[in-house]
């Protein structure tokens, strides 16, 4: 985690993209048949066959060579005691001639991958962390962060949809400590919650189903959201992604049922009020694709960065007065964003008669929006 209502949402852990396809206008009767659950995780309308569950990927996360045991023990074990490794650990990772862990949000590893290639998004550098963390008494919970969705500029359209993980220490001297590969949480008043390792572990599934079915492997991408799903049904944005497969593969009914499990975990899920909106768009069924663009753009409204981003807009137009508005709704919020009290600070010069204030008008992104549900970066 990059979409807008009416397109598919693809969610992931870090970023979401949105496709420039064209729909196609079919009869609402393509959604007649009954589908049950069983019918929608068996993937026979996918993969011609029922899956099993031993078909399902297990690409052991969190597992970790005899390499990584080795760097443990040198740089962490033999080095501290175990109320202080919980620090050590963190500093070696980011350390340049220790190790050097970059911040990429575009790739998920397991916690080999992040190894070896010193480098990932969230997800990736908290399997890392939480495997080597296991071998050295270090106790943590992961933690999903609340980052506000981010809106474009020039047309209100969502510009970034994803999600932030990092981990919290709970034994030794750094108990309390959050560890995380970006300082998302640095400059913003962010609420976290913890999250379970099956939980976790299952957003990985999500992020690589995702990006499966955005090079156009619906087989393989549809059996990580399987496994994604096998261990916490309860992600919402799972749901979605499967929903956006079957979407893609013009199976409506299976789509439906997958959008109104996610809607059943959070109905104000904004990619799984856009994703049915955009079913019922597709089938021609304008009434019912109203009302959950409704349900979308009401969880937009509820949102300060879509505030801010509305300022924006309203500042490039010079209606000023529109842009405080939307700005003081948004610092009402109670996030203590600087970009929000610095918009605000030049809109407020502009409105007295200062001329030159370095503002440029805000340059709106062009990306390639894919399709599917949540991804994690």
């Amino acid at each position: 985690m990059k979409k807008i209502i009416l397109i598919y949402v693809v969610m992931m852990f870090g970023a979401c993209t949105t496709s420039e396809k064209q729909f196609k206008s079919v009869s609402s009767s393509s959604i007649n048949q009954t589908v049950t659950q069983e019918d929608l995780l068996s993937g026979e309308a996918i993969l011609g066959a029922r899956v099993n569950p031993e078909d399902l990927p297990e690409d052991n996360i969190l597992a970790l060579t005899e390499e990584m045991e080795i760097f443990l023990d040198k740089y962490v074990l033999s080095r501290v005691a175990e109320p202080y490794r919980a620090r050590q650990l963190n500093r070696v990772l980011f350390d340049e001639e220790k190790f050097g862990m970059k911040y990429d949000v575009t790739k998920t590893f397991t916690a080999r991958g992040a190894f070896a290639n010193k480098l990932g998004n969230c997800l990736a550098f908290s399997y890392l962390y939480s495997s080597f963390a296991d071998m050295a008494d270090i106790s943590f919970e992961y933690q999903e962060v609340d980052v506000p969705l981010d809106w474009s500029p020039k047309d209100g359209n969502i510009e970034k949809a994803w999600r932030h993980i990092n981990l919290r220490v709970k034994n030794g001297a750094d108990a309390g400590a959050v560890f995380d590969i970006d300082e998302i949480n640095s400059k913003q008043i962010l609420q976290s919650k913890t999250i379970s390792l099956p939980h976790a572990l299952a957003l990985y599934y999500s992020n690589i189903g995702a990006e499966k079915l955005i090079s156009g492997n619906e087989k393989e991408a549809f059996l990580y959201f399987a496994k994604g799903l096998s261990l916490e049904p309860m992600e919402s944005d799972l749901w979605v992604n499967l929903g956006v497969l079957y979407k893609q593969q013009d199976h409506y009914d299976f789509a439906k049922l997958a959008y109104e499990n996610a809607l059943n975990i959070n109905n104000e899920s904004y990619s799984a009020n856009a994703n049915m909106a955009n079913l019922y768009l597709t089938m021609g069924n304008k009434k019912k694709a109203q009302f959950y663009s409704e349900m979308a753009e009401k969880s937009q409204m509820a949102n300060p960065n879509y505030q801010y981003r509305k300022a924006q807009i309203e500042y490039n137009k010079k209606r000023y007065r529109r842009a405080l508005t939307h700005l003081d709704f948004a610092l009402d919020y109670g996030i203590a964003e600087a970009s929000y009290t610095r918009l605000k600070d030049k809109i407020e010069k502009k409105k007295t008669g200062s001329q030159d204030l370095g503002l440029r008008p805000f340059r709106t992104i062009e990306l390639f929006l894919g399709q599917t549900g949540p991804l994690v970066y």
